[in-house]
């Protein structure tokens, strides 16, 4: 049984990416068509591509009823994309941070922050808190847009009929992919007795894949603020508009062991990104082997603590 879910796996994974490289051809043209801004064009129409992975992951699980496993996606999603796309775009050459990003890093700090104070102070995430989530998810999406020019809602249906068809085959995919990844999991859980949070932790490096192959496809064109916009604003979406979806449906019971080796991480990635991108640090190889030996690290703790 073991071979036919590592198969299995692989198959989602494969298609997550061909999903996401589909919808990503019609999330960029249209980026591009309305005239956004490169960090906009990352952070808002590619991120929200790359988002689906987790939100179609996410909500697949808790329809079979695994609420802590979705959870532990979202959080594992959101731990490992920055250090992995540091660790990785750098090994190719050396990738400066721009400071456009800095904005989406404070964004994404604050979310995280308050999060970790309501989970902790009513040791989970209740339904309300979604509507909270999602309200700051709409707040993001609109401060980005402001910060470009968009051509009106007619130029805005225009360009989304022209691209409508890859964002619809891309997304079916996706789903599809998602569910394998979905199976695999909740096998892995039933058969290995791992708790549903940390096979959630584990589940999360699938929908990775897509977000991972385009921002490093990005940083080696040179295009940095696309790159790193694009996981800081799949971040900040799955954290509010994914997580917010998710507890709508259910309220999420979380331990204290879970959020003290989940989301203190990712507040740490995000200031090391917030200040390489202040400071304008460049991404040497020796940097990058810092952060996947970091992230390495991180996931030994997790798992040694909820495995």
């Amino acid at each position: 049984m073991l071979p036919l879910v590592a198969l299995s796996a692989s198959v989602s994974i494969l298609l997550i990416y061909l999903g996401a490289k589909s919808t990503m051809i019609g999330a960029v043209n249209l980026g591009n068509s309305l005239n956004l801004q490169k960090a906009i064009t990352g952070s808002v129409v590619v991120a929200t591509v790359t988002a689906l992975p987790e939100l179609s992951s996410s909500l697949i699980t808790v329809m079979r009823g695994s609420h802590t496993m979705a959870l532990g996606n979202i959080l594992g999603t959101n731990i490992y994309n920055l250090p992995l796309l540091v660790g990785l775009a750098g090994l190719f050459s050396d990738v400066e941070v721009i400071d456009g990003v800095s904005r989406q890093c404070a964004y994404l700090l604050g979310v995280n922050v308050l999060l970790l104070a309501l989970a902790t102070v009513f040791g989970g995430v209740q339904p309300w808190m979604g509507v909270l989530f999602i309200g700051l998810y709409l707040v993001f999406i609109a401060d980005s847009l402001r910060q470009s020019r968009v051509d009106g809602i007619d130029g805005l249906k225009v360009q989304l009929a022209s691209n409508l068809f890859p964002l619809v085959t891309g997304g079916i995919v996706l789903i599809l992919g998602s569910y394998l990844l979905v199976d695999g999991a909740t096998w892995i859980m039933n058969n290995y007795g791992l708790g549903g949070f940390m096979v959630g932790l584990i589940m999360s490096f699938g929908p990775i894949v897509p977000e991972l192959a385009v921002s490093l496809f990005s940083s080696v064109a040179g295009e940095h603020q696309v790159s790193f916009g694009n996981v800081l604003g799949d971040n900040i979406i799955t954290a509010t508009l994914v997580l917010g979806l998710v507890v709508l449906a259910s309220p999420v019971t979380v331990s204290a062991e879970e959020l003290a080796v989940t989301i203190p991480f990712t507040v740490i990635f995000t200031v090391l990104v917030f200040l390489m991108a202040r400071f304008r640090v460049k991404v040497t190889r020796r940097i990058s082997v810092l952060m996947l030996l970091l992230t390495a690290a991180t996931f030994m703790l997790q798992f040694s603590v909820l495995g």
